[in-house]
């Protein structure tokens, strides 16, 4: 059975043709589209009247004004990805009563003072009246030894390691671990302190400050609250202390009287005293606001709070687009709810128990870590500078701590004045008593809102998504005359349209020639309607008729 083969010459043929009906169904979609969008300059290029060049013209107009629209497309986009989120002032009227009041710290700048280390000495059970040495260490040699203690908080550039085994041999016979010791030469916060007023009245300072755990060793804090895992029993319930107070008399005031000796280990060259101010739930670190106060002087702490809160679109966002977290989204193991500086101690001490296998005495020991011992002083002293490199998110590597912006803050600002105390004034008619019995040892401390408001940030989008449509709107609106239905037109045309026109026009080109000749042969058969000729030959009879009839007239 013989196959039949399409020649060659007829494919080619058929190709051709196809290519012409698409060509046309191009063409006359492109037609209808010029002739009906409301784009401008398109009329201008289907005008039969103008010449090439101005055609050319126009469709350079449009090109250039379409590539502009799109670079401000780009331009808007970016910006909303890049910083999608700005910071507004909300009001300047919050109230100071739905605040915390702020931790405030106090510590000796004289951290290992000559005469703790001397009591230091007199309570270890192998030195005493009778025995002056104790393996070959004295107690001259341990009171130097000691003060190497302060190393965990201060860079010291000298020690003999042999000096350190020494001490550890010393402590370690005594059941003396490093926390116990440096305890033990902490200035007694009940002397430290001598008197106290809150919210204008006098209060014992053991109902307010406490020891607490600082990166400057063991302090006297007021007001901060330790993750619920390092609280001890008696505090677990305790909440942060807030006021709806403001002025020098109605905040926290504390009579001090610090530990000044001229041959201690001290952080300072100066006399006086450090105080730390930050959030109550935020360890007191390096990041802390932190200032020194002089000695045999009245200082005034003048605080002004702000918050910075967001608002419920910030937190519909992706991290990765509002840039912060919330303090329930990264939480931390130690501290629980997220707070960036927190996170930061937290990555240091990850880092110290990395190198040193061990942590230092004054962190928040939640998990039993074992406490870093004299021996392992040389490794925290030696990794001190390089213990963490804080980076963001997206730029960290296995090495870095990754600690996010946070999205709620609350931040203090403070301004600090100083007066000269004049003991004497004290001893005279004074309707304050808590400026009574001064002395030349004492200085005084005020801490207070400097206002009953303080201002409040909100975070909010910098464009949310109608805002970006009214801008795209006005861009394409202004250079090309655009619109959405336009868009739509710019869709439907080269699809819909030139489907449909494609089909009608290869339609058209299937039928025979003299189809609509036909056509009309059929429709005037069956409407009995007479031939053409016919009826030309009664209009000329007609005519004739009428003609010979106005000669015979």
């Amino acid at each position: 059975m013989a196959i039949l083969k399409t020649p060659p010459d007829n494919l080619k043929q058929d190709k051709k043709k196809k290519e012409g009906v698409f060509r046309r169904a191009v063409n006359l979609t492109l037609d209808q589209f010029l002739e009906r969008t409301p784009i401008h300059g398109c009329k201008q290029i289907r005008d039969q009247r103008a010449n090439i060049f101005q055609k050319a013209y126009w469709i350079f107009i449009i090109c250039t004004s379409t590539l502009c629209a799109c670079a401000l497309l780009a331009t808007f986009l970016i910006r909303y990805k890049s910083n999608p989120v700005r910071i507004n002032i909300l009001t300047n009227f919050g109230q100071i009563s739905e605040l915390e009041f702020p931790a405030v710290t106090f510590c000796n700048p004289n951290f290992i003072a000559n005469s703790m280390v001397d009591g230091l000495i007199k309570s270890l059970e192998t030195f005493n009246e009778k025995n002056e040495e104790y393996n070959n260490v004295t107690a001259e040699d341990l009171n130097k030894r000691v003060k190497y203690l302060a190393g965990f908080t201060n860079p010291i550039e000298t020690f003999d390691p042999k000096d350190l085994v020494d001490l550890y041999n010393v402590l370690n016979d005594n059941r003396f671990d490093v926390k116990l010791t440096m305890r033990k030469l902490l200035y007694p916060c009940s002397k430290l302190l001598v008197k106290c007023r809150w919210e204008g009245q006098i209060v014992d300072c053991k109902e307010l400050f406490q020891p607490s755990e600082t990166y400057q060793g063991y302090c006297c804090s007021f007001n901060v609250i330790k993750p619920l895992r390092a609280r001890t029993p008696e505090r677990r319930n305790i909440t942060a202390k807030k006021t709806h107070f403001f002025g020098p008399n109605m905040g926290l005031s504390v009579v001090l009287k610090p530990l000044i000796e001229k041959n201690a280990m001290t952080s300072i060259n100066s006399e006086g005293i450090k105080i730390l101010i930050n959030e109550h739930n935020l360890f007191p670190s390096e990041k802390t606001i932190e200032r020194s106060l002089p000695h045999k002087q009245e200082t005034y702490v003048e605080i002004r709070p702000e918050r910075t809160i967001s608002s419920k679109e910030i937190s519909a966002l992706p991290i990765s687009d509002r840039g912060c977290v919330f303090e329930d989204e990264f939480p931390l193991r130690v501290f629980g709810s997220y707070s960036e500086k927190n996170c930061r101690v937290e990555c240091k001490m990850r880092k110290i128990v990395d190198l040193c296998d061990c942590l230092p005495y004054f962190y928040y020991n939640t998990e039993n870590i074992e406490t870093c011992d004299v021996t392992k002083l040389p490794c925290v002293i030696k990794n001190r500078e390089h213990l963490v490199k804080v980076r963001r998110p997206e730029n960290n590597t296995d090495d870095d701590c990754v600690c996010p912006v946070q999205c709620d803050t609350t931040d203090y600002r403070i301004r600090m004045s100083s007066t000269d105390i004049i003991p004497e004034m004290s001893n005279t008619i004074n309707f304050d008593p808590f400026h009574a019995n001064l002395t030349d040892q004492h200085m005084i401390v005020h801490v207070y809102f400097v206002s009953s408001f303080y201002r409040i940030f909100i975070r909010i989008l910098t464009t949310n998504f109608i805002s970006l449509i009214s801008q795209l709107g006005g861009v394409y609106s202004l250079l090309i005359g655009m619109s959405v239905l336009s868009l739509i037109e710019c869709i439907y045309f080269p699809t819909v349209r030139l489907y449909l026109n494609y089909k009608k026009i290869k339609f058209d080109d299937t039928q025979p020639k003299n189809y609509s000749q036909r056509l009309d042969k059929v429709t005037i058969s069956s409407l009995n309607v007479p031939r053409l000729d016919t009826a030309k030959s009664d209009i000329s009879d007609i005519s004739s008729f009428r003609i010979h009839s106005v000669k015979h007239y």
